[in-house]
């Protein structure tokens, strides 16, 4: 899973532009199950790279994620929860249990997160309509 995340994250980090490999990509992962064995940071590294690719009709991976995160948010570290929490505003997926998920870990870890963090929850949340008073204070 690392290194097909790495790849991925290279690839959207360059701008390739091959939206049949992405497909096949994100179709073996939820074919195989793979996305759900994947740790916190290849996960977000997944969710990141099809986001700044703009891959929203890869809506089957993003269930996947979406179960993944909410099954393992009280492994995120703050950048977990900031990059998810992108990715998923970022394609317009207001997924209400993972938002969820992510607003409650961010409560626990809140005191880690640094402006970067904070800008891009913030940002994800506002852009989603989604009100989380308890994340917010």
């Amino acid at each position: 899973p690392q290194a097909l995340a790495n790849v991925m994250c290279s690839f959207a980090k360059l701008q390739v532009r091959n939206p049949q490999f992405y497909s096949a990509v994100a179709q073996d992962c939820v074919l195989k199950s793979k996305i759900s064995r994947y740790q916190p940071q290849n996960l977000v590294n997944m969710a990141w790279s099809y986001a700044k690719l703009g891959m929203k009709t890869e809506t089957e991976l993003f269930k996947g994620i979406g179960e993944s995160i909410i099954r393992q948010a009280a492994d995120f570290n703050p950048q977990h929860c900031s990059n998810a929490a992108w990715a998923f505003a970022t394609l317009g997926l207001a997924d209400v249990p993972v938002l969820d998920a992510l607003a409650r870990q961010g409560v626990v870890i809140g005191h880690a997160f640094g402006a970067q963090d904070l800008s891009n929850v913030s940002w994800a949340f506002a852009k989603l309509l989604r009100l989380d008073s308890p994340l917010m204070a």
